[in-house]
Formats: structure tokens, sequence, C-alpha cells
């Protein structure tokens, strides 16, 4: 289980996550990318997940047997999309058609490129607009909901992740 004060951070930053709904589906967001900026945009979203990622690391040094497992799958799991990002920010050419599929707006191509980084995963891009998205990634058996984008516009951050809770089984 996650902590009182994981949940809090993940509630607080709920209200700017709408708020990055809204000006995605508003068509307000940058029209200028480039692979370099789906590149940047790769590495500040690692670097996002990682921040989570040792606050998970350390409520599980702290949680009981039972806890901790859960824990260590989430754990597991962010840090299969760190490698998507991770692959995002240094592979031009994976950038390259990341980008090419988002201005098409193909959401189940780029969702199913996404799918083949993380095998076992589900994706599904809810809404995409040039490079930015709004996703629900399905992961070891949890649902994470996250935007992704090119301009800051998740909340004033490149990335946001938040635990949906545990998928359908």
């Amino acid at each position: 289980m996650i902590s009182k004060s994981v949940i809090q951070k993940l509630m607080a930053a709920a209200v700017p996550f709408a708020m990055v709904l809204m000006i995605i589906s508003s068509g307000m967001a940058d029209s200028k990318d480039t692979p370099e900026t789906v590149m940047a945009t790769g590495k500040a979203a690692s670097a996002e997940v990682n921040k989570l990622l040792i606050e998970l690391k350390q409520q599980a040094g702290k949680a009981d047997p039972a806890a901790k497992a859960e824990i260590n799958l989430q754990v597991d799991g962010l840090m299969k999309i760190q490698a998507l990002y991770d692959r995002m920010g240094r592979d031009r050419a994976f950038a390259s058609q990341m980008l090419a599929l988002s201005l098409k707006k193909d959401n189940a191509g780029l969702g199913a490129l996404w799918q083949q980084e993380i095998p076992g995963s589900k994706i599904q891009i809810r809404e995409i607009k040039d490079f930015n998205a709004y996703v629900v990634y399905e992961v070891n058996g949890y649902l994470w909901e996250a935007c992704v984008c090119s301009n800051a516009c998740c909340g004033g951050t490149y990335a946001y992740h938040r635990m949906i809770g545990k998928a359908k089984t």
C-alpha cells in the first residue's frame, strides 16, 4: 500500500493534471515539436518518474512484508515506464517515429509502439496533440495515468504520473 503522504502528493497534483487535460483538449499545444523536443521530453519524464520511484522505494523500506511486495510491483512497473522514457530521450530515430505518429494523431499506433517497449503491458493513448499525450499504462497489474508533453504543460512539468489503482482481472 502506498503511504498517506504519497497519496496526498498525488492527489495534490490532480488539479494541475485536470488543467493539463483541458489544455490538451483545447488544442493549445505547441505545434513546433521536433525529434529533439521529444528527446528532451523523454529525459524530463524519466526524471519525474525517478522522483516517484525514490519515494516508493523509501516506503518499501518501511513497509510490512505484504505491503512491501505490492510496492515492489509498483516500483517494477514504473521502472518499465521509465525505460521507455529513457529510450525516448536517447534514441533520435525512436523519438522521430513517436513524433510522426503523434502528429498524425495515431493514438493506436503510438500506444502499440510504446507497448512494444513494455512487454506484457497495455497502453492507451487517450488524447494526443502534437507531442502532448494523455496516457493510461497497465503494468504489473496496476493502472497509471500519465501526462507527457513537450512544453511543460503537465502542471508545469514535462510529465505527470498518478497510480489509479489495481487493474481489473
